[in-house]
């Protein structure tokens, strides 16, 4: 974005080393820019090609987007949006609200770190985190702020670049808008995200894996471990023990995984998931067997994405 507002946009689906040595874009560099916005993630949905990389330009908006949005469908269907990609439906919420972004994040469920600009607003850069990290880092010296993904990251190369004594770095709190203005003047507003809705059938209720059933979340805590009996091989021949407790998991918790899976796959190597799962509760990742298989920080939760049934891994 230059002085004025005026902005181009560029984008293409090569590596960024290579993206960075184009003719094009190595002339965009040169221009007297006041405000840059890069990503390197290609879609996580949809056809791979320049349309669905990011940035995305809404109208009046454009913006880049890392994590997984898991209600894009509903949101898209809701307002008539025609999207291949999930972080679309932020930057079309953002544009139809006129960037009022309190509105906007609370339609929005998953996990955000978000950049973007308004380009009826000259120089004004927006971030947010939300269950994702987003650093800052500000160069005095430079009168430049930067942002990444990463902490480490961004912090790696600026103390290479200039020395560590010549920026200060943080992260963004969770769940807050960061408005910084042309002058380097940051404005903060917390937001709030949608909720993850089952239905009101299961309002006020839990999943009993003793009486399989739902009963009313004020009734007994019932025991989800049994005993150390009754193991068995569930995983299509890979000899990987299973202990049987029962789903361990309730109704619920199982639903959600599975859309994670339906929208990422696997959170390491983005394999798709379609019949099975393993589940880190601790950090709500869904892995592939692949990716659990030299990992010895046991349990995971193995989920059955056809049937629902989840079991501890021995």
């Amino acid at each position: 974005m230059q002085n004025g507002g005026n902005h181009i946009l560029s984008k293409d689906t090569c590596t960024a080393s290579n993206f960075v040595r184009q003719k094009d874009v190595i002339k965009l560099f040169e221009k007297d820019s006041h405000l840059m916005l890069g990503h390197t993630r290609q879609a996580t949905q949809g056809t791979i090609n320049a349309k669905n990389a990011h940035p995305f330009e809404k109208e009046t908006i454009v913006g880049v987007h890392n994590g997984v949005i898991m209600n894009d469908d509903d949101v898209a269907k809701k307002h008539d949006f025609k999207i291949e990609v999930d972080s679309e439906v932020i930057f079309e919420l953002l544009n139809k609200y006129e960037n009022d972004f309190v509105k906007t994040f609370k339609e929005i469920r998953g996990s955000a770190s978000v950049a973007w600009v308004n380009t009826q607003e000259a120089n004004t850069l927006y971030l947010l985190a939300h269950e994702n990290p987003l650093a800052v880092a500000e160069v005095p010296m430079l009168k430049t702020v930067f942002f990444a993904s990463e902490f480490v990251a961004l912090d790696s190369i600026l103390s290479g670049a200039i020395g560590t004594e010549n920026y200060s770095i943080w992260d963004l709190e969770q769940d807050t808008v960061y408005k910084l203005s042309p002058e380097h003047k940051f404005e903060k507003t917390k937001v709030d995200f949608a909720e993850f809705s089952y239905g009101s059938q299961w309002e006020g209720k839990k999943w009993d894996s003793d009486k399989r059933e739902w009963v009313d979340k004020d009734d007994k805590e019932t025991k989800l471990l049994k005993s150390d009996e009754d193991l068995d091989d569930w995983d299509s021949g890979r000899e990987n023990l299973i202990k049987n407790t029962d789903n361990i998991l309730e109704a619920e918790e199982v639903d959600f995984i599975k859309e994670m899976c339906k929208k990422s796959g696997c959170n390491e190597c983005k394999a798709p998931l379609n019949k099975y799962c393993y589940y880190d509760d601790d950090i709500s990742d869904v892995l592939c067997y692949k990716c659990i298989e030299d990992d010895k920080q046991l349990p995971y939760v193995y989920v059955n994405l056809e049937n629902g049934s989840t079991h501890y891994m021995l």
